[in-house]
């Protein structure tokens, strides 16, 4: 159990045995009388795990992330950088450097509103200020959103990134560290770079359906400008990643023998693999999609050789962090300018 003051959460982490192996989920629960505040009632909704009964008293156990008074608290708490003794360990709300300009002093007055897009996370908005995601399918390790996050903030202090203000981590009595949740700045925005770019095409070939003339030469020139700044924030990115403090973490390293091959074998694996896939499910295809995959797979040994021919000149090289997933739906646009955004690298790939 946690909470400050007089109210109290169960800080559950559930362990689910498959047949495919062991996944462990971060569920945080509140529970709900019937004579708790109305509106309060209303907002757990399809938050509700089930019905419970006290006496004559009876009541609802819901997901605490939909009980605003947990999210302040959680918010609070890594405020005050606290610490907690818990069950085979401690809960450690910690605080970066960056939190108190992006919560300012105002926690208890900001607005909640919770994210209505889907996804594996749950997400929660303070105000204009704060963002809150809790993470449901734990895994146990460095987390790397919150350590690059950490480091672009208070380090590297790279602009274009969302602030990190905090986290929360579970520590086994091992030693063992898992997030479970991250306390970001809130950044406005127009979408992310994936949506804008469909959005712009089709205003595009709509505004092509009716045209009598041919388009301007530099008709897609305020989309260009806009891809320039994104490739610009890029390697402005990297540049920050290859920062050097002394932090083995982050400092980038020697190129060791034999590990572009060994990076080169996974490419090859990973493309062998994606294509076993794809003949796999050659008979689910529609026609014209069913075509391309066949056209696909039958340029499959130049794929491979294109592959087994990449090489680099003698070195050294050097390594470095990076983002680990990075795609246009992992940019926001905001301002004619872009955030980078989700540096939990690929869901599938171990860390």
């Amino acid at each position: 159990m946690w909470g400050p003051n007089q109210s109290s959460w169960l800080m559950a982490l559930l362990q689910v045995d498959t047949a495919s192996g062991q996944s462990m989920y971060f569920l945080p629960m509140t529970l709900e009388w019937g004579d708790s505040d109305e509106e309060q009632i209303r907002a757990i909704g399809a938050a509700t795990l089930a019905r419970v009964r006290q006496q004559s008293q009876v009541g609802v156990l819901a997901d605490a992330f939909s009980d605003e008074a947990f999210c302040r608290a959680m918010v609070e708490s890594i405020g005050a950088g606290s610490v907690m003794a818990c069950a085979h360990g401690k809960l450690c709300f910690i605080q970066t450097s960056a939190f108190a300009r992006l919560a300012g002093d105002a926690i208890a007055k900001l607005p909640l509103v919770r994210s209505k897009f889907l996804s594996s996370n749950t997400v929660v908005m303070l105000g204009d200020s704060l963002f809150l995601k809790g993470y449901r399918n734990l895994r146990s390790g460095v987390n790397p959103e919150f350590e690059l996050g950490r480091f672009l903030t208070e380090v590297a202090r790279f602009a274009n990134c969302v602030p990190v203000a905090g986290a929360i981590e579970y520590i086994a009595d091992d030693g063992t560290s898992t997030c479970l949740a991250l306390l970001q700045g809130y950044v406005a925005n127009q979408g992310d770079g994936w949506t804008n770019t469909l959005d712009y095409l089709e205003r595009y070939f709509g505004s092509q359906l009716a045209a009598t003339a041919e388009p301007p030469a530099d008709v897609h020139g305020a989309y260009l400008s806009l891809v320039h700044t994104l490739g610009t924030r890029t390697a402005e990115l990297h540049k920050a990643l290859a920062t050097r403090t002394g932090d083995p973490a982050f400092d980038p390293e020697t190129l060791a023998p034999g590990e572009f091959d060994g990076w080169k074998q996974r490419v090859h694996d990973d493309a062998l693999a994606t294509l076993a896939l794809l003949e796999q499910h050659l008979t689910r295809f529609p026609p014209a999609a069913l075509k391309n995959a066949n056209i696909l797979l039958e340029q499959r040994h130049r794929l491979l050789a294109r592959i087994e021919s990449c090489d680099m000149p003698a070195g050294p090289y050097l390594k470095t962090r990076y983002h680990g997933d990075y795609h246009l739906g992992q940019v926001l646009v905001s301002n004619n300018d872009f955030i980078i955004i989700d540096f939990e690298g690929e869901p599938a790939r171990s860390m």
